[in-house]
């Protein structure tokens, strides 16, 4: 399904796509990004099944190990899924809005929008 040039994309599009990449980074990113931090906050001898998933899990059935690697995902979900929706869906619309309005050396002094289209 391709829009062929990128300004033909349409705004709900933009929006539904970054909402899409919030949930995949989520889903993907979240539990490597929790084993990572607990590693590193590690000062201890124990074992990295004790420390990736925590006391008294080492155990326990791989569904209870995994979702102890989602701690505080409510607030990384809104957080996550608003923040991508409004890089991917607002910035170049925002962008866009402030490319036809202003003069061409406020646009220089933007930048030329690669890092945000």
């Amino acid at each position: 399904m391709g829009f062929g040039n990128k300004k033909n994309v349409p705004f709900h599009s933009k929006v539904a796509a970054g909402g899409v990449s919030g949930v995949m980074e989520l889903c993907f990113f979240h539990p490597v990004d929790t084993v990572a931090k607990r590693l590193m906050t590690n000062r201890g001898g124990a074992s990295l099944s004790t420390v990736a998933f925590g006391a008294g899990l080492a155990d326990a059935p791989v569904v209870t190990k995994w979702m102890s690697l989602y701690p505080g995902f409510q607030f990384a979900t809104a957080y996550k899924i608003m923040q991508r929706t409004y890089k991917f869906g607002m910035q170049p619309v925002m962008f866009e809005f402030l490319q036809k309005r202003l003069d061409q050396s406020k646009v220089i002094s933007i930048g030329d929008g690669r890092s945000i289209r």
